[in-house]
């Protein structure tokens, strides 16, 4: 397994209560807080994937879901209309995957989507308007198949932009289109309107995550008033900084859908391990002395009665 590289890790601030090795909460920037949005934007089928898979947690079971998904799975490709049926139940697109693909790391590794139209450029040109699906080999209303790749103005393949990025509104004319992002609604480009993910780089840069993910702007205010309301000994306080990929990413969506304390459970390696007290467990050595001590203890009472 390749090592991941410092571009796709997420460095974090954890505020931990030691005595109850629990993470209170988390300090951290953007890119941490985009991974825990991203989960929102998820499809059903991809969750399901996602966390069958191996990372820093076991794999989990979304309910039924996963039992659902594992027979999708096995089911025979003959029962759907198409093959394609089949691929878009276990591969569903993510609708906001151009947030998700540009953060610093993202934990869905489902394929970008890709665009295609017949191959035959006569019948994309038509003038009652030509077809195009997010899966290849579809076939076309004139029986031929959709394989011919087309890409949009602001992206590249092998070199290749312009004519291929636009869509064919009629015979002659090109419309090409360009995506207006969420973020602004004056018509930035995706550079100028503020970078990757959802939330801003600039000024409003730190959150605080609790252990149940609540997220809310970090200042020292709220982090005082939050650790008064859980009445914890600064004694028992532990600021530990830690660096997470995408394992950790996985772990959390997979904490985060099967208990309320998805920080705890999510990046249980990097807490300290539990360890049980003397006085809570006895050796087995003195156990079974003391059932022994009380075997003869039964058997002297007996020969006193004789």
């Amino acid at each position: 397994m390749a090592t991941p590289s410092s571009t796709d890790q997420i460095c974090l601030k954890l505020l931990i209560d030691e005595k109850k090795n629990k993470v209170l909460f988390a300090q951290a920037g953007k890119d941490f807080v985009d991974v825990l949005l991203s989960f929102l934007t998820l499809p059903l089928g991809t969750i399901a994937r996602l966390v069958s898979a191996e990372s820093n947690l076991t794999k989990v079971s979304v309910g039924s879901v996963s039992s659902l998904y594992e027979s999708v799975a096995n089911i025979d490709e003959k029962l759907f209309w198409t093959a394609t049926c089949k691929e878009m139940l276990l591969q569903p697109r993510n609708s906001m995957e151009r947030y998700c693909q540009d953060m610093k790391l993202n934990i869905d590794d489902t394929e970008k989507a890709k665009y295609f139209i017949c191959e035959d450029w006569g019948c994309s040109r038509q003038s009652s308007g030509g077809l195009f699906s997010t899966f290849p080999n579809q076939r076309c209303k004139c029986g031929k198949p959709m394989n011919r790749q087309i890409y949009h103005r602001d992206s590249s393949a092998n070199g290749r932009t312009g004519e291929e990025g636009c869509y064919h509104m009629h015979p002659e004319i090109y419309a090409p289109l360009s995506y207006l992002e969420p973020q602004t609604s004056s018509g930035e480009t995706y550079s100028e309107c503020g970078g990757r993910g959802f939330t801003k780089g600039k000024g409003l840069s730190l959150y605080m995550v609790t252990d149940d993910l609540v997220v809310t702007q970090c200042s020292s205010l709220s982090a005082v008033s939050f650790l008064s309301e859980l009445r914890v000994p600064p004694s028992d306080l532990e600021e530990r900084v830690i660096t997470i990929g995408k394992n950790e990413g996985l772990g959390l969506l997979k904490a985060s859908l099967i208990s309320s304390s998805a920080l705890t459970n999510g990046l249980a390696p990097f807490l300290k391990p539990v360890k049980e007290s003397f006085s809570d467990v006895k050796p087995t050595c003195i156990r079974e002395s003391s059932a022994v001590s009380r075997t003869l203890r039964k058997k002297r009472k007996v020969q006193v009665k004789k």
